[in-house]
């Protein structure tokens, strides 16, 4: 299951997707302490501008990033992607 919300994540941090936490019943499937999340598609109205979507900004793994490090600017694959807009 860490593996699926890791993915997810990563979806809505790329705003791909939409997170939303709603009450549910115990006992309903799905639901943790008496909350569910659902997930759902984003489709953008219009295309944010290059500066608009700076990948930093977003980063979850922003405060590990460091230049040498395992996570690094120089091996960002959204540093990269951004890099090419």
């Amino acid at each position: 299951m860490d593996d699926i919300e890791t993915i997810l994540n990563t979806l809505i941090y790329d705003g791909k997707v939409e997170m939303t936490v709603i009450a549910a019943k115990e006992g309903t499937v799905g639901s943790v302490d008496g909350q569910m999340k659902l997930y759902r598609g984003v489709n953008p109205v219009i295309q944010p501008t290059g500066l608009v979507k700076t990948p930093c900004g977003l980063c979850p793994v922003f405060d590990d990033c460091q230049e040498g490090g395992e996570i690094s600017p120089s091996n960002c694959v959204y540093m990269t992607e951004w890099l090419d807009f």
